[in-house]
Parts: C-alpha cells; sequence; structure tokens
C-alpha cells in the first residue's frame, strides 16, 4: 500500500504538471467526477467534403434585414430566441424566424445608458439578461423577453474580459491582473460570484501565461452545452466543467505540436509565434448527443475538431471543413454553440452565395434571395447516428 500510495502521488504531480497548472492543487475537482478523458487529434491533410456523413441540417434561420448587425462579439440561443452582441455595444433579440423581437442600444454618455458593452449572459430561469460594461465598471439587467431595463449593480471590485452565468451563478473570466498590480486576491483566472454583487469563488491563480498578452484567435472560453457549463483556460488544452461549488477537468486535448509553456513566453513578437508549427489557443469545446466539436490554432489558421464520443473515435481535424451542398446538408460553418442537443452555426450570407453556386438545386428561395449585405444566417445540425 504504500508504494501504491507513492505512485498515485507521483501520477498526480506528474497530471499537473502536464497540464501546465501551477495551481492545479488549488482546484477543487469534485470526488464523484468522471475521469479525465483523453482525446487525441490528428491534422488531415485533406478537405472534409463528406460533412453530410456526420452532420444533418434541422434547419436554419434567415435573420431579418430590418436591422444592421456589426461584427458579431457573442451569439447565445435560449428560450427559442437567439441573442447577438456586436462591436457596435448593440444586443439583438430575434425569434426562430428571424424576426427582431428588440434591440437594446442604450450606448451613450447619459445616467440611464452604458458605455462598452464586453459580453453578455442569460439567466433564462429568471428571465435576465445580463450585460457587463467596462466603462461604467457595472452589470446591467434586461428582461430577456422585452429587453427592458430592470436594474444595475457596481462591478468596480473587478475588470473581467468575458462572463457566464450558470444556475444563477456568475463567472467572470480575468486573464490578467494589470488593472490589480497590487492585490493578491485579484490575481486569478476565474472568479465564481453567486449575487454578481462580490467575489465569493477564485480559481487559477495566476502564472506566467498570465503576462502573456495575445488577443489574435483568442475565444470566448465558456461553452454552454445543454445541462453543462465548459470552460477552457488561455493557452490550455483541458476542458474544465464548472459549478458554483467546483472546477472539475473533463478532457484533455492533445493537440498535435502543443505550445510548450517555455515557447510561448519566450517567442516576441506575436506574429512570429503564430509562424511557428505548434498548435494552440483551444476553444469552442461544444458536445451534443455524444460528440464533441473543438478548435484550435495553428500557423494562423482555425482548426476544426470532430470527436465522436461514443465511439471514441476522431471524424476529422483540420481547417478545411468544405461541404458539397445536399438536400440534408445545405451548409454548415465552424460550430458557435448548443441549443436542444443540437450543435448550431452562424454562417454569413456569402457563405451562402457560393454554396448555392456549388449546387442551386437544393436550395430555396429564401435562400437565394440573400446578398452580401444581408444578416448572417443560424444554421442547427444534429449528429447523424
Amino acid at each position: 500500500m504504500k508504494y501504491i500510495t507513492i505512485i498515485l502521488l507521483f501520477l498526480c504531480l506528474m497530471s499537473c504538471h502536464n497540464g501546465r497548472q501551477s495551481s492545479c492543487e488549488n482546484v477543487p475537482v469534485e470526488k464523484d467526477s468522471v475521469q479525465l478523458r483523453v482525446i487525441p487529434v490528428s491534422i488531415s491533410d485533406t478537405a472534409y467534403r463528406n460533412v453530410d456523413q456526420t452532420f444533418e441540417q434541422i434547419s436554419y434561420v434567415v435573420l431579418s434585414d430590418n436591422v444592421v448587425i456589426g461584427e458579431i462579439v457573442r451569439t447565445l440561443v435560449s428560450d427559442e430566441r437567439i441573442f447577438i452582441l456586436d462591436n457596435q455595444n448593440k444586443l439583438f433579440c430575434f425569434d426562430m424566424q428571424g424576426k427582431v423581437e428588440y434591440v437594446i442600444d442604450e450606448h451613450g454618455p447619459g445616467p440611464n445608458e452604458y458605455g462598452n458593452v464586453l459580453d453578455f449572459a442569460l439567466n433564462p430561469p429568471l428571465k435576465m439578461l445580463w450585460m457587463y460594461d467596462s466603462t461604467r465598471r457595472k452589470l446591467h439587467c434586461y428582461d430577456m423577453y422585452t429587453g427592458k431595463r430592470r436594474q444595475s449593480i457596481s462591478a468596480t471590485y473587478m475588470a473581467p474580459e468575458r462572463m457566464a452565468i450558470w444556475n444563477g451563478s456568475f463567472f467572470f473570466f480575468m486573464g490578467d491582473h494589470y488593472n490589480y498590480p497590487d492585490n493578491p486576491e485579484m490575481h486569478y483566472s476565474l472568479f465564481c460570484s453567486l449575487s454578481g454583487t462580490k467575489i465569493d469563488k477564485s480559481f487559477f491563480p495566476h502564472d506566467r501565461t498570465s503576462e502573456f498578452r495575445f488577443s489574435y484567435g483568442k475565444e470566448h472560453p465558456f461553452y454552454y452545452n445543454n445541462d453543462k457549463l465548459y470552460f477552457i483556460k488561455d493557452y490550455e488544452t483541458v476542458v474544465y466543467q464548472l459549478t458554483s461549488e467546483s472546477v472539475t477537468p473533463v478532457y484533455k486535448v492533445e493537440l498535435p505540436d502543443s505550445l510548450p509553456l517555455d515557447v510561448l513566453m519566450e517567442v516576441t513578437p506575436s506574429l512570429k509565434l503564430m509562424q511557428t508549427r505548434y498548435s494552440w489557443l483551444l476553444s469552442n469545446a461544444y458536445e451534443a448527443d455524444g460528440f464533441l466539436n473543438l478548435w484550435f490554432q495553428k500557423q494562423g489558421s482555425c482548426y476544426a475538431v470532430y470527436y465522436d464520443l461514443l465511439k471514441d473515435k476522431l471524424i476529422y481535424a483540420g481547417k478545411q471543413v468544405n461541404n458539397h451542398p445536399v438536400k440534408d446538408l445545405l451548409f454548415i460553418s465552424q460550430i458557435h454553440g448548443v441549443y436542444k442537443d443540437m450543435f448550431f452555426s452562424v454562417v454569413p450570407s456569402f457563405v451562402i452565395q457560393y454554396k448555392i453556386s456549388e449546387n442551386p438545386d437544393v436550395f430555396p428561395d429564401d435562400l437565394k434571395n440573400l446578398t452580401e449585405e444581408s444578416n448572417p444566417i443560424i444554421g442547427f445540425y444534429r449528429v447523424k447516428r
């Protein structure tokens, strides 16, 4: 038993080292959590043209052109509504037929207006939509169904980059502590707040990676997955499941030529780092019907990963997911979320036009009438079993 204990301790220490988590011992893990599962990834040199063998298109939503959506920051689908935040500080709500329900556009200097909106999150049971205003350091709450303002609360105690809400609790991501250099309590990457008014729990003490500021290719760190909320820390290859009580590692993704920590800290400038052979910036951990979707960056390109968890099989990993349009799958783009055990993607209208040129006979008129200036389309897909 003595030797077994020593071996288990050694394996635990190695696990922390391999995950490059200097704070591994500080991350609470549920005792009944599933064992960390390894996801091996190897890159294909060819394009994935037979995507219809993996996905079938359930529906799509053509978003109304009565409003103009800027560059999209975040898209969430909940309670038969599509919510989109753009880079013009506007929050759009559409129904599932693409009709505009409301637009939150209160950007300005006035007392009842907001400054720069970095992110938003939803609390469906309470019909609340929360937006983080980094200019005024406030959390603004709106009615999720009508868009009417309900309240605002101070958030001066933090300066997060991204946010999520799960089972009523707030989660905030803060990649660095430059706003709080002399306050060690703020030197963490992940905060949990039960009410939004104060920090109740802290996870992942800042390590050397928090000193490396790099914005290209970085996606949102929080991922809603039906009955789970996943999280990926900057520059890491572990997918965690979050609750208000714990952070549980569920997937360890073995990327080809995964970026070593010492290279991340030593290669400068950032553009040179993109030109290396290394894979990094794992993101978009979305899971539906026993199927896992991931993204990662390599040499300035985004690579998609499709992994069948039920069959324990890598379906495809590469940067060329380019389906030939067929009736069951008119188009597909990189996965942006999960809704009712379906994947969804935000597809630019110019992609639709390109697909129509490949096989116009299978496309309906509502898609043929789109122009390059049209708003994007939201496509919903199920895994073929």
